[in-house]
């Protein structure tokens, strides 16, 4: 077999039309994976031909007797992210609709791909983790990811090609050298086998060095996260942070302080990947390093796609990006009550719950937010006392505390869910608890 595929479940090849997707899925259509065997083409509306391409991937996926999936995508094109990467990120959008625990996804990046990534990863001043470049395999969504061409070459690839006379297309856009891969394509790795004949070779070697050194820095970073990390909240959908509000999801913390600096870097990297598939650049963790030196009063945060680090108590907190307007809503205690950025309120049946149902028999319940001022007549106290005062004794962190649902009757807090009730509803004998979910 001239590519072996290590899976039982479905395949589904990325074929964009290119020689080197061709020649995948032409290997594999001749293959005993023919039966398990899809492809997907994505087009990114780029160039005026992306039509007569899917028109293309039609016709040779008929002739291979190949089902053909297409998916038409739109890519944003935001400032800070080469076109390149705004597209790969669309495609895999697309692809990921696809895949379930039983699906393999096939990408035809070979060896010459390899080394440009590394050499790309290298100009970026990246670690061992970006000089290890592109996995053979990885998780995608619910299912896998192989590159079974990695240790193909370019001129391996273009020869099987023509071999079998297979028909391609050339996208334009590889010939444009102000994009930093083709520049490195076109100039720059002709100079280098011009010199080292086997570089590509050599910088694959080096690439699979790195990424051992990665896997044993995950393996210490995961032992240590073991002792670190106060509860990890993951979705059942791959390593991804599955955001319940602001209240719930600062539940994700890390503490760094008992080990080594370069220690908590590790560990701060390894935190943002397993949970957000994030890898931060230098002045992003740098600007972590900072936050504990930072004034404890001080609100600061580091700004990553859809969510903010922040740091309180000796502690990393992830936050998601959620603009929280002042609420007020009626509520029965009934149902469950959804706020909308904060999370779910619930009455929960509780034998060491401090809540007297009886005694929340109000027609006029709002629960809404902190406006300023509000305080509290805990059970045993003979004075109310400041919320203010106890969201500092409860460790309340400070992006929280405007946002905290308070259940109110005529002004007067009756209730703090999650955290404390008043006299004036409080159960001796167990019953109830309020909870944000």
């Amino acid at each position: 077999m001239w590519v072996e595929i290590n899976s039982t479940g479905k395949l589904l090849v990325a074929y964009s039309g290119g020689v080197d997707s061709h020649v995948l899925l032409h290997c594999l259509s001749q293959s005993n994976y023919k039966n398990r065997l899809t492809a997907i083409h994505v087009d990114h509306q780029l160039h005026s031909n992306s039509k007569q391409w899917t028109q293309h991937c039609a016709r040779v996926c008929a002739a291979l007797s190949v089902p053909l999936r297409v998916e038409i995508v739109s890519v944003e094109k935001n400032k800070g992210d080469s076109l390149e990467e705004q597209a790969r990120r669309a495609r895999y959008a697309a692809i990921l609709k696809h895949v379930d625990v039983e699906t393999v996804v096939l990408t035809a990046q070979h060896a010459d791909d390899q080394a440009e990534t590394v050499l790309m990863q290298l100009f970026r001043g990246a670690g061992v983790s970006g000089l290890a470049a592109m996995p053979q395999v990885k998780v995608f969504g619910r299912g896998r990811l192989e590159r079974p061409l990695l240790n193909k070459t370019r001129a391996d690839i273009v020869a099987y090609a023509n071999e079998h006379n297979l028909q391609w297309l050339e996208d334009p856009s590889n010939q444009n050298k102000t994009l930093t891969r083709n520049f490195i394509r076109h100039e720059v790795m002709p100079l280098l086998r011009s010199r080292w004949p086997s570089v590509v070779k050599t910088i694959a070697r080096s690439a699979h060095h790195c990424g051992e050194a990665s896997e044993l820095l995950d393996e210490y970073a995961s032992q240590v996260a073991g002792i670190n990390f106060i509860t990890q909240e993951l979705s059942a959908r791959g390593n991804s942070f599955e955001s319940r509000g602001i209240i719930k999801d600062c539940f994700a913390a890390l503490a760094v302080t008992t080990v080594s600096p370069a220690a908590q870097k590790n560990l701060i990297r390894y935190w943002l990947k397993q949970t957000l598939n994030y890898i931060p650049n230098e002045n992003k963790l740098r600007a972590m390093m900072d936050m504990p030196n930072l004034p404890t009063d001080a609100h600061s945060a580091v700004a990553l796609d859809q969510h903010d680090i922040r740091y309180f108590q000796s502690h990393f907190y992830i936050v998601p990006k959620i603009k929280i307007n002042d609420y007020a809503f009626t509520w029965d205690l009934k149902n469950d009550l959804v706020i909308p950025g904060v999370g779910t309120l619930c009455l929960v049946k509780d034998p060491n719950g401090q809540v007297d149902l009886k005694k929340c028999q109000y027609k006029n319940m709002i629960v809404r937010n902190r406006r300023g001022g509000e305080s509290i007549l805990l059970p045993s106290q003979k004075h109310h006392k400041k919320l203010k005062q106890l969201f500092l004794e409860w460790s309340v962190p400070p992006w929280q505390r405007p946002y905290w649902p308070l259940l109110v009757v005529e002004s007067e807090v009756i209730a703090v869910p999650g955290l404390a009730v008043s006299e004036k509803v409080c159960s001796d004998q167990g019953g109830f608890s309020l909870q944000i979910i």
